[in-house]
């Protein structure tokens, strides 16, 4: 219960992997969790918030990428969040080699200066000024084609990617759907204030407690830092897409 109350929709399989009960296998804890209540309904989305460019040429130069660390591939994408009888639009990247949460931004509308601000705040929190062969993949959508994010890209050396389907930008929906399903789906917030600073305690929650069943049940700050710890020959890769 006291796990639930800060990762409030965290999956029964996660919660075991948290507590690492002794002599409970990971199945007979999901059932008796299940049988106790703590079974998670998930829902599904409703807004459209992209809006594609079709005059943008569409390329996906990471189909098939092995990455072998941090800062190689970041995924971008936006998703909203209805609170108040108000759509609010979150704006997403995430460093798909450790599903960390490296810049976000929400906002009111859709504009591509939203986009560009939670960009820049990734590039600062990663230390990115100077060319790095970072791709930032998103989809075509006109925040990702316009003047503004362009040359956000281009001061900073990187190169851009583009998805043509869902499936394609499959790292950052997927965590579209944990902070929405798990941590934003009954939002008690009273100001626009509380409901940044939900969103940030989400994230932040997300990014150094929340384990993955990909990253060896490790959260995303955990998993960096042990990845630190191995000679670079040994450490994991991830296969785009596999």
């Amino acid at each position: 219960d006291e796990i639930r109350a800060k990762h409030r929709k965290l999956g029964c399989r996660k919660l075991h992997a948290l507590l690492a009960p002794a002599n409970i296998g990971r199945d007979v804890f999901e059932r008796f969790a299940f049988l106790h209540g703590y079974r998670v309904v998930r829902t599904r989305s409703k807004i459209r918030t992209t809006h594609g460019d079709r005059s943008a040429q569409k390329i996906n130069i990471i189909a098939g990428m092995e990455v072998t660390g941090v800062n190689q591939v970041w995924q971008g994408d936006i998703t909203y969040i209805f609170w108040r009888g108000r759509a609010h639009y979150l704006t997403e990247f995430i460093d798909v080699y450790s599903r960390r949460v490296v810049g976000f931004r929400l906002s009111t509308t859709l504009e591509a200066i939203h986009t560009v601000e939670a960009l820049g705040d990734a590039f600062k929190a990663r230390g990115i000024t100077v060319r790095s062969y970072l791709v930032v993949h998103t989809d075509a959508g006109i925040q990702y084609t316009s003047l503004l994010y362009r040359d956000k890209i281009d001061d900073h050396r990187c190169y851009r990617s583009f998805a043509e389907t869902a499936l394609e930008n499959a790292y950052v929906e997927r965590l579209h759907s944990t902070i929405k399903n798990e941590y934003l789906f009954d939002i008690q917030a009273k100001t626009e204030e509380e409901l940044v600073a939900l969103v940030a305690a989400s994230i932040a929650a997300y990014n150094n407690e929340r384990p993955h069943a990909s990253l060896g049940k490790m959260s995303p700050v955990a998993f960096e830092a042990w990845v630190e710890t191995l000679p670079a020959d040994q450490r994991p890769i991830v296969r785009i897409y596999d």
